[in-house]
């Protein structure tokens, strides 16, 4: 006697095949995670990557160029006030990036 049809046994394995993919997206190694994008700038020699500012820690958020302790803090808290950060000019609203900074950290985030 068998337990499960042809069919049934194709479909349980797409469903295994389903949640093996997530889990190893899941715990995909930092370096390739989707929310950081290598870019070519560099300073002093230094590669950066690009950071989403929505999906960002205060540790991923401090190393870009520009933001220190004090205005990541202040992203971090805009972001959880206001929702997701859509736009760069977004960031104006945030005290302490003003038109230079901005420009400056602009090469180093998405959205």
């Amino acid at each position: 006697m068998r337990w499960f049809t042809d069919s049934e046994r194709k479909i349980l394995l797409i469903l295994g095949l389903l949640l093996l993919g997530g889990l190893l997206i899941r715990h995909l190694p930092e370096n390739l995670r989707p929310d950081k994008i290598p870019v070519s700038h560099s300073q002093e020699g230094v590669a950066f990557e690009k950071v989403n500012v929505n999906k960002a820690t205060l540790n991923d958020l401090i190393a870009i160029p520009g933001i220190g302790p004090v205005l990541a803090d202040r992203i971090i808290r805009y972001r959880t006030e206001n929702g997701y950060i859509s736009t760069a000019e977004e960031l104006l609203n945030v005290k302490g990036v003003g038109p230079a900074s901005l420009e400056t950290i602009t090469k180093y985030i998405i959205f």
